[in-house]
């Protein structure tokens, strides 16, 4: 419950200020402390229950299910699209520097190539004939 309020303060506070310039860094930071809150929230719920040596069969075990369902989302789906995310990016730039590293390979080859070709296809005589 305090977690839940502390994060509650932190998230008015982080709305009067807007302590980042980028606004998109905001807008995360919004995002993240109302999953935290969210967070919280559900899983007070759960932990009044077990406190209260309760049983989860009554009426409130679809609540409780709900509830786990949240957090399970909260907790692990949007983390792993998260690394999902990250790993797309990585293996993106990868790519990227196999196809500028197979760009620089061939015109380096063609370079050597038209350089070696009229190197060797010169007539190299050393003095001019006398006449």
């Amino acid at each position: 419950m305090l977690m839940t309020f502390f994060s509650l303060l932190v998230l008015v506070h982080h709305l009067a200020k807007q302590p980042f310039r980028d606004s998109r860094a905001n807008v995360v930071e919004t995002i993240s402390l109302l999953s935290l809150i969210v967070l919280g929230m559900v899983n007070l719920s759960p932990a009044a229950v077990l406190s209260l040596a309760v049983t989860s069969t009554g009426p409130f075990a679809d609540w409780l299910s709900i509830c786990w369902c949240m957090e399970l989302v909260i907790l692990g789906f949007v983390p792993a699209a998260c690394a999902l995310f990250v790993i797309i990016f990585v293996i993106s730039q990868f790519c990227r520097l196999v196809l500028l590293l197979c760009r620089f390979l061939r015109l380096s080859f063609e370079l050597c190539k038209r350089t070696c070709c009229s190197f060797w296809n010169k007539d190299t005589r050393l003095l001019a004939p006398v006449t």
